[in-house]
């Protein structure tokens, strides 16, 4: 167990971070290799920036999976979680009109946007609250903060923003996030929730409440909090996983096993599941297949910490095997 909970904290690591306002050059330059990104700049007719812009991307116009806010140069950044010729953007700003594109994305794209402005009277458009203005205001302040390691103040930043608007998503899911690394569970778990009652398809709040419910133990829980995760954002295979280790711990084989084929298809080149997969195999009763699939690992990674162990399961399922022939 100690072995998928560890290989799991890697993944949690990489789909948590992805938080709102996290654009930066560093972090397009940091992106692993052959990870599709979009970034650029947001600005007016004449070139001004539009800070506090939010720019969506859209799979096959029907599941968001990520958004960041401008910063006040005006520049965004995304990571995807896959190549698709299908994306849509969508861009939307107080006083301008909404603007939206359908593009591929297959590679580090950049795309600036210009914005124009609205029209219509102040009366008549549809406009972000104050207290929603003032809150993601103090969201990015406390996320600052977290980026400099200023954990108390990102926390107290963080609860300034949700105090101020509590149906804020975001600003729930980042504090449940902080909350989570300095030790707090039991408040990170309520602020998912409130993150979910805020947005009940927040892709975000769904998968680091899973991973919270999967990391305590409470695996009836994780797993139909991870396949709504999934529901969210059917591209993300950090959730597929996370839903076939609950499945795997709740010794439900047939749906982990799905799971764990679904991520190894959605990221080939980044995930071996191999092992979780034999794992699978051997609570059905397929001992062949999936002594073939820990031989397989094995061969790949003789030098890898886990050899040892990898090496003695081998010697065990090749018993079962032994004791199946005739």
């Amino acid at each position: 167990m100690k072995r998928a909970v560890m290989a799991f904290l890697a993944l949690f690591a990489a789909v948590a971070g992805a938080q709102e306002n996290s654009s930066s050059w560093g972090f397009v330059n940091n992106l692993p290799p052959g990870r599709p990104a979009i970034f650029g700049y947001v600005t007016t007719v004449d070139g001004k920036p539009i800070a506090n812009a939010v720019v969506e991307v859209y799979l096959n116009s029907e599941f968001r999976t990520d958004y960041a806010v401008t910063d006040p140069q005006g520049f965004y950044a995304l990571a995807l979680p896959q190549r698709s010729e299908v994306w849509e953007i969508r861009v939307k700003a107080e006083g301008f009109l909404p603007w939206s594109t359908r593009t591929g994305i297959l590679a580090r794209e950049r795309l600036d946007i210009v914005l124009r402005q609205d029209p219509r009277p102040p009366e008549a458009r549809p406009s972000e609250t104050a207290a929603r203005r003032k809150a993601r205001k103090l969201m990015q302040q406390g996320l600052e903060r977290a980026r400099h390691a200023d954990q108390e103040q990102a926390l107290a930043l963080l609860r300034k923003a949700l105090a101020e608007d509590p149906s804020y998503a975001a600003a729930a899911n980042n504090l449940g996030v902080q909350l989570r690394l300095a030790g707090d569970l039991e408040a990170a778990e309520a602020a998912f929730r409130q993150a979910l009652l805020a947005d009940t398809f927040d892709f975000y709040a769904r998968f680091n409440l899973a991973a919270l419910l999967y990391d305590t133990g409470r695996y009836h829980e994780a797993a139909p909090m991870a396949e709504q995760a999934i529901l969210a954002d059917p591209t993300s295979a950090p959730a597929e996983v996370l839903a076939g280790r609950s499945f795997l711990a709740l010794g439900v084989p047939s749906k982990a096993l799905e799971h764990f084929q679904r991520a190894q298809h959605l990221a080939p080149e980044k995930l071996d599941l191999a092992l979780e997969i034999s794992d699978c195999l051997a609570l059905s009763g397929r001992w062949a297949e999936a002594l073939a699939a820990k031989q397989a690992w094995l061969a790949k990674h003789p030098q890898d910490p886990k050899a040892a162990h990898v090496q003695s399961s081998i010697a065990r399922l090749q018993a079962r095997v032994a004791e199946k022939q005739p």
